[in-house]
């Protein structure tokens, strides 16, 4: 009993774990427009891009595009999980693909918001969407800025 509850310990803290590649591509840094789209519209996955590209001119520096007129694409994964049980599990998990229009992947980031990191309070569908968000936006500006001062 004891090993299944360690297991299940293990499994959440690394699902609160980022992962995003080591070396962001430099043209993440220097690219002025982007274009927001969900990887599965039919998934949890339009919610989420949906919040993420109403926000975009907010949580980046990047403005918003048309896709044939962007420099950097940006695909976006989410699942909202609705896992309330007592402080463990995931509220949702998301990811983010960020390719260049030659469909070079400059960047991948994941991340999770784990239901111990909101304590008791519920979430509705579309906050934990706009909460996922916010969460990915801040992994990409942290690789937008080490684009950046790559040398």
């Amino acid at each position: 009993m004891a090993k299944i509850q360690s297991l299940t310990i293990l499994a959440v803290v690394l699902a609160s774990v980022s992962l995003s590649a080591a070396d962001p591509d430099r043209r993440l840094a220097t690219a002025k427009t982007a274009y927001v789209f969900p990887v599965d519209p039919l998934k949890d996955d339009q919610p989420v891009a949906t919040c993420f590209a109403e926000r975009l001119t907010k949580l980046t520096s990047y403005a918003a595009a048309e896709k044939a007129d962007a420099e950097i694409l940006l695909g976006v994964s989410g699942d909202i999980s609705g896992d309330f049980k007592k402080g463990m599990g995931t509220l949702g998990t998301v990811a983010i693909e960020a390719k260049a229009q030659d469909g070079t992947v400059l960047w991948k980031g994941r991340t999770a918001i784990l239901t111990s990191e909101i304590g008791t309070r519920k979430l509705a569908g579309d906050e934990v969407a706009c909460a996922l968000a916010a969460e990915i936006a801040d992994k990409l500006r942290g690789a937008m800025r080490k684009a950046r001062d790559k040398k």
